[in-house]
């Protein structure tokens, strides 16, 4: 989102946002990761959105903070699991 200032937008300041919630396979907590001011790097491209910027750092916060919250790492999860997610996406 870009930032206001003086009754307009602030060029080239902006805060990239992402929302994650997680386990993925039956949500139990939210988390909102926004960088405020992030800047592009030459491995991104330039670009310095949420799904470049925050998204990393909330799936690194989420590895740190569930297994203190007791929620166990799915690894190699069973494809099944993707299907109570598709269904509620279609029906809604």
């Amino acid at each position: 989102a870009e930032k206001i200032q003086g009754g307009g937008y602030k060029k080239n300041a902006r805060i990239s946002s992402f929302l994650a919630s997680f386990p993925a396979h039956a949500p139990q907590y939210v988390l909102l990761v926004m960088i405020d001011e992030p800047q592009g790097k030459r491995e991104t491209g330039g670009y310095a959105t949420g799904g470049v910027v925050a998204a990393p750092a909330a799936g690194r916060i989420i590895a740190r903070v569930a297994p203190i919250l007791g929620v166990p790492p799915m690894i190699d999860a069973p494809p099944d699991i993707t299907r109570p997610l598709l269904a509620a996406a279609i029906v809604r």
